[in-house]
């Protein structure tokens, strides 16, 4: 009797009822202001499984493809860091919803592949006996549906929930984006988009301890599902279930394995790292609930852990986050104006410590007290939840081939066994 498959590897924290309270933020680059919070977070990262971040997008399958590097050495650059912390603080916030990318590849709704792109397409899927009738169909465009007050730009506002629409002035921000930066969107394609600093800045991962390399070989463009398979994205009214995560693994070899029997896939090595890392965190000019937001979403709780990296759907890139030390800055009569340069460390006498679980809980309280917040709440903590009980895994192709499994929603998908087969 063939085993039945496990559930598959992501899926959505649901949108909160209320959508996000946009404000314009303090304009005070390069200043202090002693009535917000300035200073630092000294942060250790520790794997739990494997982590791997590219050197480059290396090609072939043959050669072992590197970790990630800088001046000749082993580094998590600042911007995955920055990318996992905001995922999760735009969660936390209930923040907009950021659709960057527009890629035919992609399937954005409103977006209909071109027939050059098409006929290239086709070919990988001929080999598994697939009509350019089916094809097409497969492909269909999901249609963008305007909505009133909605954003002017192609950014699929029909399929994102009222008011979670991506920020287009920087006098107008969700906390997310007046927190973490972002650029103001235009519609005409000649002018020139203002962009708006973050007020938190994120130091590259440096090793710390003698770290674990570790040869892995995973599935390569194996066909997970995509937005244009509608019911693992969206819902019977055509919005997105959510914001997507994926869970952890209860173990990532035996996840790896399950895909031995699929036909048709590549194989890569990757060198991921074991080990630990530190790196810093500054921030100037926090409100009370923003450093909240930001410690919370650092520490996230003690049955939780971030996924960051390349490999998450087999279990790899499952790492913990603490705050070794924070400290924020006093201000007395002589408090500085400027920073001449943001890299320059302060003087230590204008340092005081605090108690990182302080803010680490006032973050969470925040979030679990917000009205309306507990299904989204609940839905993160069971994705992120760390140690897992089980694995998972993609719907092989030839069940997204099944015409009697076209209307299955990812809900289903995940709770009921029988329909995974």
């Amino acid at each position: 009797m063939a085993k039945t498959p496990p559930p598959n590897p992501y899926d959505f924290v649901p949108f909160e009822p209320n959508p996000p309270q946009r404000h314009c933020p303090p304009q005070t680059q390069g200043t202090f202001d002693p009535n917000l919070y300035t200073g630092e977070l000294v942060c250790l990262l520790e794997t739990e499984t494997p982590l791997f971040i590219h050197l480059k997008q290396e090609r072939g399958n043959r050669i072992p493809r590197r970790f990630y590097q800088r001046g000749g050495r082993i580094v998590i650059p600042a911007t995955s860091l920055k990318g996992m912390v905001r995922s999760v603080a735009e969660v936390v916030s209930n923040s907009c919803l950021r659709i960057a990318s527009l890629k035919e590849s992609d399937r954005q709704p409103g977006y209909e592949m071109s027939n050059s792109y098409k006929q290239g397409h086709f070919k990988t899927y001929k080999r598994w006996k697939i009509s350019w009738p089916q094809f097409e169909a497969m492909h269909a465009p999901i249609p963008l549906v305007p909505e009133e007050d909605g954003p002017p730009y192609p950014t699929g506002s029909g399929v994102v929930p009222k008011g979670f629409w991506m920020c287009q002035t920087k006098n107008n921000l969700c906390p997310c984006c007046a927190l973490f930066g972002m650029t103001e969107r235009v519609e005409d394609e000649e002018a020139k988009a203002a962009p708006l600093a973050g007020r938190v800045r994120f130091t590259e991962a440096r090793q710390a301890g003698n770290n674990k390399e570790v040869k892995i070989s995973i599935p390569h463009r194996i066909g997970p599902p995509h937005p244009y398979h509608r019911p693992f994205y969206f819902d019977d009214n055509n919005k997105l279930l959510g914001r997507k995560f994926y869970y952890h693994h209860a173990d990532y070899t035996n996840t790896i394995k399950q895909y031995e029997d699929v036909k048709h896939k590549d194989w890569i090595t990757v060198q991921a790292q074991e080990g630990k890392f530190v790196f810093t965190v500054r921030f100037h000019n926090l409100r009370e609930e923003e450093l909240a937001v930001l410690v919370y979403s650092l520490m996230l709780e003690d049955d939780l852990r971030h996924h960051l990296g390349y490999g998450k759907p087999f279990g790899l890139g499952t790492v913990k986050i603490s705050i070794t030390e924070m400290r924020l800055m006093h201000f007395d009569d002589k408090k500085p104006s400027r920073y001449l340069d943001y890299d320059d460390q302060p003087s230590p006498s204008i340092w005081d410590t605090a108690n990182a679980t302080k803010w680490q809980d006032k973050g969470m309280r925040l979030w679990t007290e917000r009205p309306g917040a507990g299904a989204a709440y609940n839905k993160f903590k069971e994705i992120l939840k760390y140690p897992q009980t089980q694995n998972f895994r993609y719907p092989t192709f030839q069940w997204f081939r099944d015409p009697t499994k076209k209307n299955i929603t990812l809900a289903q998908y995940q709770s009921n066994p029988s329909v995974r087969k």
